[in-house]
């Protein structure tokens, strides 16, 4: 018997199969990860079409079988400016892959939902100078509640205040938070560290 479920989500990816079909990979608050197949959506007269737009939130209605299958999506927030500009859309994109690539299929936390969500509020009203920034910290507030954060025994002592400050701000004020080139290089530096310092299993 097929159950049904609904929740609100945020799309963070969509691969085309088929003639018409997608693969629609969702971050929701109670569910985690969820990975929907949405039949047909690619087409014009899909009802689904407009609701399952990249990086927008929605509230969604699936049903759960042999897979699960998307049978009702409402835009609650589109967020289209990250998807006119392209160094906002890029920025967008390494925080989806990045939450796609650590978190597991269906383990909620809801504190990387609601991360999530201000991260991409704060790419779409920030200008498009400093929108790389926030990736960083997003970054850094990730790892956090990963349990990955870095100590302030072990970082690098010339980016230590940086990332001190970067982890405490709120998002709203990282698009007037000022980095210098060699901060900045010192913080993609540090990133890469974090990424190769996570352990695998």
């Amino acid at each position: 018997m097929a159950l049904h479920y609904r929740a609100d989500a945020i799309v963070l990816s969509k691969e085309n199969r088929g003639e018409a079909d997608q693969l629609i990979s969702l971050l929701t608050q109670h569910m985690g990860i969820v990975r929907v197949h949405a039949i047909s959506s690619r087409k014009l007269t899909s009802k689904l079409r407009g609701g399952v737009s990249l990086f927008s939130s929605t509230a969604i209605e699936f049903v759960q079988g042999r897979r699960k299958t998307l049978v009702e999506a409402r835009t609650l927030e589109a967020r289209e400016a990250v998807l006119r500009d392209l160094s906002k859309m890029r920025v967008a994109l390494r925080v989806a892959e990045t939450v796609l690539a650590l978190c597991h299929d269906q383990d909620p936390d809801i504190r990387i939902y609601v991360l999530v969500q201000e991260t991409l509020d704060a790419i779409e009203r920030t200008s498009r100078e400093r929108t790389p920034l926030l990736y960083y910290a997003f970054f850094w507030k990730f790892m956090d509640v990963l349990g990955y954060g870095p100590d302030n025994e072990t970082i690098h002592p010339e980016i230590r205040h940086t990332v001190r400050y970067m982890r405490a701000c709120g998002m709203e004020d990282v698009g007037n938070f000022p980095v210098s080139l060699k901060e900045r290089a010192l913080l993609n530096l540090a990133c890469r560290r974090s990424f190769l310092s996570i352990p695998r299993s």
